[in-house]
Formats: structure tokens, sequence, C-alpha cells
């Protein structure tokens, strides 16, 4: 006998997690066409997506002419702070912290999900709510629709030039990587067309954030740094790394955990395990070859553990080494909410020998670079 309520329950089960509920229809279809479309055990995922688009579509052109004069003619007048590193590096947590100082603006959960609609209507945001997990499921890090997000997110909800559209379409995964983070084999336009719309949707954050100076958390800006000083020459940057041996376990629970709910295509596991190393290892070349681009003063290099150990300590470091004003001002905000994090459990992994090599064979330039060995105990790190 047909089980509506398990039936629905199994459906929500299957769309609660992918980001792209925000997606307008053009880039939805696009996107679909352009990847090789998807695998049919994924048709709930696609068929949910694909209505949600359809219902936005007259929110998105409301919010498109009544707000496109004045995002327009949003300044920008401070450039931004970018927050970058590898995926699992402590981005997320550092990023907390320092959105406490309330002179920082950011790209929100919401903004992220919905960018095309989510300033002149709140049924996304209580339909976000609705759908949205308490915490993330590969670290249980605390979700919240108001709560900050990547701006990669965003992107992959305005256009076809994101790397996180790999996540639905993960067999075109370092293609994407190439072509929409190292900007490599790409058509004329196409660097130029992902410029404007970044630069749109920033405008768009600011005017929402009334003004206020952002601060962006975004790995794949690891690899970006060129094209965004080409955008803001006086950006300022914070790169955290993390041990490589924790990463690669932290990388791998990541994906068994959460980006498989959102993928659209079927690929093996040994698969998934080499793009991510390649990912990483090109990320990280590409970092330690541009970084001397970024002007002196405007770039702080950090590590997990730092964070880990004195995090006051070390968001006192940053606002001295990117000269930015009142750390002592907001040092009880800061405290406060480290306080409120001490409860909080890291995962854990185990590090065998096969996966010892296989990370050192595959980054081992990295490690000697970033000057990091096997840890003794991989739940410190």
């Amino acid at each position: 006998m047909f089980d509506i309520k398990q039936f629905f329950g199994r459906f929500t089960n299957e769309v609660k997690l992918s980001p792209a509920l925000g997606t307008s229809l053009t880039n939805w279809l696009k996107l679909l066409f352009k990847n090789g479309f998807f695998s049919i055990r994924y048709i709930a995922r696609v068929v949910f997506i694909s209505l949600l688009s359809i219902v936005g579509v007259e929110f998105r052109i409301y919010e498109k002419f009544r707000l496109r004069k004045i995002i327009k003619d949003t300044e920008i007048s401070e450039p931004p702070i970018f927050i970058i590193g590898h995926w699992r590096s402590g981005t997320t947590h550092l990023h907390n912290i320092l959105i406490q100082d309330n002179k920082f603006g950011f790209i929100s959960m919401l903004q992220a999900t919905f960018p095309s609609s989510f300033i002149t209507t709140n049924v996304f945001k209580k339909f976000l709510d609705f759908f949205l997990p308490e915490k993330r499921p590969m670290d249980n890090m605390k979700l919240g629709t108001l709560k900050p997000q990547e701006d990669e997110l965003t992107m992959s909800n305005l256009s076809m030039y994101s790397f996180y559209n790999a996540f639905y379409f993960p067999r075109k995964m370092i293609e994407h990587f190439y072509r929409y983070v190292m900007f490599e084999g790409i058509k004329d336009g196409i660097q130029d067309k992902w410029m404007e719309t970044y630069v749109n949707l920033l405008k768009k954050a600011t005017y929402y954030m009334h003004g206020r100076r952002l601060i962006l958390k975004n790995p794949s800006h690891t690899a970006r740094i060129p094209v965004l000083l080409e955008m803001f020459p006086d950006a300022k940057f914070i790169f955290i790394s993390r041990n490589p041996y924790v990463i690669y376990p932290s990388m791998v629970n990541f994906y068994d955990t959460a980006i498989k709910y959102f993928i659209l295509q079927t690929i093996s596991d040994e698969e998934i395990d080499k793009n991510l190393r390649l990912i990483y290892k090109m990320m990280m070349e590409s970092y330690f070859e541009d970084k001397e681009l970024i002007p002196e003063g405007n770039l702080i290099e950090v590590r997990f553990s730092e964070l880990q150990r004195d995090p006051l300590d070390l968001v006192e470091r940053i606002y001295g080494k990117l000269n930015i004003d009142g750390f002592q001002e907001n040092e009880e905000r800061f405290k406060a909410y480290i306080d409120s994090r001490k409860s909080y459990k890291k995962n854990k992994y185990i590090l065998d020998e096969h996966s010892i090599k296989k990370i050192k064979n595959s980054w081992s330039s990295i490690i000697k670079k970033l000057d990091y060995n096997v840890p003794e105990d991989i739940s410190e790190e």
C-alpha cells in the first residue's frame, strides 16, 4: 500500500541539503544541458529544484526591476577582506569569529541560496528555515538562515561559472576547477562575465548590509588571487592552512556526509578521491605562485592550530597585521563567541598507513612548503 507520508519523508531527505534551491530557471536548465545531464536515480532532486526555480520566477523578476538601479549605484567603498585556504582548514570558524565585529558585513545563507530574491520577500527565508538543518552534516557547525555562507554558493545560483556547480555534476569536477577557479581553457569573455556577476553580488550584499565592509570566506578564492586583485587591488587576505594529513580524511568525510546528498550524477568513490587530491594540489600550488602579487601588509598567513590554541590572540594579530581598527572595542564580543564554542567537539578520523602513503605521494611538495608532519595525534590537528 502506498504510504504518502513515507514517500514525502524520503523525498525531503533527498532534496533538503541541495544548495541549488534558489537558482534561476534559466541557469538551472543551462547547467542540466551543459554538464552531461543527470542520473535517473536522482530524479527527485532534479524535479524539486526545477519546481522551485519555476516558483521563484516572479519573485526574481520583481526584485531585479525594483532594485536594479539601486544595486548598480551602490558603491563598495572599502575593499573586501577575503578568508582563503582549502576546505576543512578552519575558514568557517575564523569567519564566524571575525563577523562578531559588527562593522563587517557578509553574505548570509539566505543570500547565498536565494541571491535574486532574498531582499524583497521573506517567503524564501521561511522556506529555508524549514529545510535547513540545524548543523552542517560534515562537522556539526551550526547553520542558520542569516548566518554567514560562502559567496561561491551564491555564484553557483547566479551563473554557470562557479566551481560549486561541479558538486552537482562531479564528473565535471576537474573541468570546472580549471575553467571557473583558475580560468583556464575558457572562451573569451567568460572571466569578464564572472567578474561582472561577482561584483554585482557584492554590491547587493553591501546594500543589504547597509554599506558595511564585507568580510568573505571562500576556499575557491585561494586560486583566484590575480582575478580578485584585478577587481580589488587593495583587498586584504587571510590565508589559513591545516595539516594536509587531516585535510584528506576531513575532505573524504565532507564528501560522504554532505556532497553526496546533492550530486546529480553517479561517480565512483575512487574517482572522487582522485579529484579531491588533485584539486588540493592545484589550489595550493596556485596560491604559492600568486601570493607574491598581494601588496605588502595585505596578507597574513595563519594556521588552524593557532586558531584552536588561542583564537583571541590570533584575531588580535590579524587586526594588527592587516591594519584593521577596532580589536579592543570588540574584544568582549570575540570572547563571548569563542566561549560559546568551547563545548564544540571536532570530528575524529583514523589515518591508516595506506592513506598516509597516498597523501605523501600526492602532496609531498606542499607538505614541505607548509612545514607539516604526520601528526602523532590526529585529533589535535
